[in-house]
């Protein structure tokens, strides 16, 4: 069921199974929106609610004046939450819905079960990641968004998956004529303010997985590397053949290992 509802002052889109003892609440990534989890949705088992949105800036979510902070768009999942009358849930954040996730988690640890992350990392972003970010934007005010996201979406998979996942990128980037591209802008500069949360992860006393593609054009192998030597308490499942959308171009693999997870830490 999709609807809307108003969360933080802005309209948000929402979906919802409506049934199911466990709830799971989908996070997606940049230039995304919910439908991007579509396809991996359907495949999950009945026993789960399911639950996702349209972040704010993106799809036909509302977007703040100037930035949309990761902290705001975890508070505007709260609200979402909090309307549905979901008291706990588990997140699966993928890639900045990773970030969204880790903040709900700070801000609201008492509704979070567990934290499922598809492709994302703990880290602030680096100098030269703050630079391509203000190119993007930059790229968007001149009226270049499906330009952009023509050349940044194929780069989201594994280059032997591209050919192969030619209509989900097309539906992607199709998609992006959804975006308000000054929400995509605020968003951007969300991004380049959110901090470092690896003492979050280390720190929580929540369960959490990474799962990661092992041919991730936004994940070098020596930042994958770190992040398994900082957080080494923590659950990390590399898939092989998959980039930065591992439960679009392996849906089995990714639903396996998170099943697994759900079921080693007592989330059903």
């Amino acid at each position: 069921m999709e609807f809307f509802a108003t969360s933080q002052g802005i309209p948000v889109r929402i979906s919802d199974s409506k049934e199911g003892k466990s709830v799971l609440v989908f996070l997606h990534g940049y230039l995304e929106t919910l439908d991007v989890w579509e396809e991996f949705v359907a495949t999950v088992p009945k026993e789960f609610r399911t639950v996702a949105i349209d972040l704010p800036g993106h799809g036909l979510t509302g977007t703040l004046p100037e930035t949309n902070e990761i902290d705001f768009s975890a508070r505007v999942v709260n609200g979402v939450l909090e309307l549905l009358q979901i008291e706990s849930a588990i997140l699966v954040g993928h890639s900045m819905g990773g970030y969204v996730a880790q903040s709900f988690l700070e801000q609201f640890p008492d509704k979070t079960r567990a934290l499922i992350h598809l492709n994302s990392n703990p880290y602030a972003d680096a100098p030269e990641k703050l630079a391509d970010r203000q190119r993007e934007i930059e790229l968007i005010r001149q009226g270049k968004l499906l330009t952009l996201a023509s050349v940044a979406i194929p780069n989201m998979y594994a280059p032997q998956n591209v050919r192969r996942m030619e209509d989900a990128i097309m539906m992607t980037v199709e998609l992006c004529d959804m975006h308000d591209p000054d929400g995509i802008c605020a968003t951007i500069l969300g991004l380049t303010t959110r901090k470092d949360q690896v003492a979050l992860l280390q720190q929580t006393d929540k369960p959490v997985l990474f799962v990661l593609g092992e041919s991730d054009n936004f994940l070098s192998p020596e930042k994958r590397d770190q992040m398994r030597k900082d957080l080494q308490a923590i659950e990390c499942v590399i898939l092989p053949n998959t980039g930065h959308n591992s439960f679009l171009e392996d849906p089995g693999a990714t639903w396996q290992a998170m099943a697994s997870f759900i079921q080693k830490n007592g989330l059903l």
